[in-house]
């Protein structure tokens, strides 16, 4: 939706082309890539090695850490809403059902309202283990890197003279992974090309593919066998399915039952 919102700013009809009087649109064709063959913005389905790492990230002392300096709050969270939170997950299951009751003026439950700010800060912290590491970011963020910096060079060698604008969209958890604003340490927002390209090296992948499937995506590549039955993959896919699942309940049932006061 926000895509073709933005698509509908961009290209206003004129009187020739609008359809109908009270509605000025223009179809305009957005392209999109199947889950899997997505090697831009959503690659986990086409990248198992990036949400195998992902997994160890939210295993790491240092998360573990993290959860232990919550748990009052997890457990202030658990006790007011009927719903089970031990991890940082959790808290963003429930706090993304009550941060759209709020956007839509709904009342939220006093008890929410108290701890609603360190919610929040626990939820966005999930959002930032998708590129916590070096590795992630180089698996996640490192091919729209490659792609934005190619297409600034070709652009800077007038081979696309014609064309003004590149525009990506995807949802919270990709945006996460990218620089916020395209600006890095280093580099100020209006950024030498050639510096940018120097200080991006590090997370821009020289094989994806490959790095995708290795034990070790900075190794000297050799003949690696992977496979996809990973029990570490098969935890992620039912922690992830699981996730899912809850957002729907709480969705569907408008959180009556967790965000009730007691």
């Amino acid at each position: 939706m926000s895509a073709e919102c933005v698509m509908a700013a961009f290209y206003h009809p004129d009187e020739k082309a609008e359809f109908r009087e009270d509605f000025p649109w223009l179809p305009t064709p957005i392209h999109t890539a199947p889950k899997g063959y997505d090697k831009l913005l959503n690659i986990d389905d086409a990248c198992p090695r990036a949400v195998t790492e992902f997994l160890k990230v939210r295993n790491t002392p240092e998360i573990q850490d993290y959860n232990k300096e919550n748990e009052e709050l997890y457990k202030y969270i658990s006790e007011h809403s009927g719903f089970n939170v031990t991890k940082v997950v959790d808290v963003l299951i429930l706090f993304d059902a009550l941060r759209i009751e709020r956007w839509y003026n709904l009342t939220i439950p006093n008890w929410a309202i108290k701890k609603y700010k360190e919610m929040n800060i626990v939820s966005d912290f999930f959002y930032e283990l998708y590129s916590y590491t070096l590795e992630l970011k180089r698996l996640r963020a490192g091919p729209l890197l490659r792609t934005i910096t190619e297409n600034m060079i070709i652009k800077l060698q007038n081979n696309l003279s014609r064309r003004k604008m590149h525009i990506y969209y995807q949802n919270d958890t990709t945006l996460v992974n990218q620089p916020h604003e395209l600006n890095i340490p280093g580099c100020s927002f209006e950024c030498p090309l050639s510096d940018w390209i120097n200080l991006i090296q590090d997370v821009i992948p020289q094989d994806w593919e490959k790095e995708c499937k290795s034990i070790d995506p900075l190794q000297n590549y050799s003949d690696i066998s992977y496979s996809t039955e990973n029990t570490e993959m098969g935890v992620m896919d039912t922690e992830m399915g699981e996730m899912d699942i809850e957002m729907a309940i709480l969705q569907q049932n408008d959180i009556r039952n967790i965000t009730s006061n007691k």
